[in-house]
């Protein structure tokens, strides 16, 4: 591989990618419907009303206290915040057990049970739970200190989950989103223009092999998954829990749909058909991220386990609630390096294709 041959060729796709409005359309797409969500629910403009049981007066209570927009109703008991919450008259509610900053100082992560009103409206649902992980987090600012115990109370079969707020579940789809467009779409987007131009014909004669091909679009592809997807953490307070780790799963997931895309491109000879197909991928791609919000049926979760975006969206929302399982987390990681190693080889092999025709 000629590293002076792949950067040639990333700087000239760089610049063409830019130039195309279709493909500039496409990658600004993800953080204009991050902008959106941002404007329809302003979280920072709603006040708040919790119920707590607090028996131990933790340092948690004490923090939520100084937001100027939360309202803290002190209860008597747990039944009493249950009571508090499922009848409206707060947006949700805390137990907190009575060792609870101990055991955060003692790095025990012990349960903390969050009760949220699941009939209130998306904006409230989603200040509140966003409220609650960031006091958390900000007890210790390292490892995950608790493991929030969330109860809908409107919706008993979610009782007792580990839960994931409305608002980090749409953080996840929208940057597996953010990935599928740029990968599935402006990657072959790129190589699909250059044989209609006759110019990928021109690089196939050059010293340029098929894999510096491969490498110099993998490049550019991975530049604008990241931007994007960089872009969309900081609009949603993406850099939350192990942050680290969530750029690590972000890095294997660009890569592996940019991947897609170059074996898309491969097999494509015209732009019509990158529109046709794209959409169809890029969608096929985005379903298993939803299951962050929606409980899928068994059948349908095992299904969507053969898709390798499953795996990118479990192993952003562990990261980003700073609840890793490492043997799970290890294994998920694993996977994605397979797929990309697969891929990428189908992606050499397109391009080689190219050379015979």
């Amino acid at each position: 591989m000629n590293r002076h041959v792949v950067l040639a060729i990333a700087r000239k796709d760089l610049v063409d990618a830019i130039k195309n409005s279709y493909i500039l359309i496409a990658i600004i797409l993800p953080v204009g419907l991050s902008i959106l969500f941002k404007l329809i629910f302003p979280a920072g403009d709603l006040t708040l009303s919790v119920s707590v049981y607090d028996p131990g007066d933790s340092q948690l209570v004490a923090q939520m206290e100084n937001q100027s927009n939360v309202h803290i109703i002190k209860a008597v008991s747990p039944d009493q915040v249950r009571q508090m919450t499922d009848e409206r008259e707060t947006i949700g509610g805390l137990v907190i057990p009575a060792d609870f900053d101990r055991g955060v100082a003692a790095g025990d992560q012990p349960d903390l049970q969050v009760y949220v009103n699941d009939r209130a409206g998306i904006g409230e649902q989603i200040a509140f739970q966003s409220l609650i992980q960031e006091k958390v987090w900000e007890l210790v600012g390292q490892e995950v200190p608790a493991r929030l115990i969330v109860t809908r109370l409107s919706n008993p079969t979610e009782e007792n989950s580990p839960g994931l707020d409305p608002g980090s579940a749409f953080l996840v789809m929208l940057l597996v989103m953010a990935l599928a467009i740029v990968g599935t779409f402006v990657v072959p987007m790129l190589l699909v223009e250059e044989k209609e131009k006759k110019t990928l014909l021109a690089l196939q004669v050059s010293p340029a092999g098929a894999s510096d091909v491969v490498a110099a679009k993998s490049l550019v592809g991975l530049f604008y998954a990241l931007l994007m997807a960089l872009i969309i953490l900081t609009l949603n307070q993406g850099w939350q829990g192990q942050w680290p780790l969530t750029l690590l799963a972000l890095v294997l997931g660009a890569l592996l749909v940019v991947l897609i895309g170059l074996l898309m491109g491969s097999l494509f000879d015209t732009v019509n058909e990158i529109n046709t197909w794209s959409s169809v991928v890029i969608l096929a791609l985005m379903v298993p991220s939803w299951t962050t919000m929606l409980q899928m049926p068994d059948k349908v979760e095992t299904f969507l386990r053969l898709l390798p975006t499953y795996y990118l969206g479990q192993l952003v929302t562990a990261s980003t609630t700073g609840q890793v399982v490492w043997s799970e987390f290890g294994l998920q990681i694993s996977i994605m390096v397979v797929c990309i190693v697969a891929v990428f080889g189908a992606a050499v092999w397109g391009i080689q294709r190219e050379r015979v025709r």
